[in-house]
């Protein structure tokens, strides 16, 4: 699904609030090699939308947040997710 647990909406909350001038990249991952790559491929990049438009409320500027939609996540880690990474500038 491509909604944020309330744990996620606190660490994406202190993110922006400690942070709000840092560009990031949102890797997100979805599914499994059972589903298609366009059906991973689109829930992907909805989960990092969702993630960039909470950071985005919380006053982080949209452009400097780049989506990387990445699709089935490697073999042994956690299928669903957003990984945040830090970029420097």
């Amino acid at each position: 699904a491509s909604t944020l647990t309330p744990a996620a909406v606190r660490q994406l909350d202190a993110i922006a609030a400690e942070n709000p001038a840092q560009r990031l990249e949102l890797m997100a991952y979805a599914g499994s090699t059972r589903q298609s790559a366009s059906e991973t491929g689109r829930l992907s990049l909805k989960r990092a939308q969702v993630v960039r438009d909470r950071l985005v409320a919380k006053g982080m500027d949209a452009s400097r947040i780049s989506l990387r939609p990445q699709g089935p996540a490697p073999e042994g880690a956690p299928p669903d997710r957003v990984v945040v990474r830090f970029l420097a500038e």
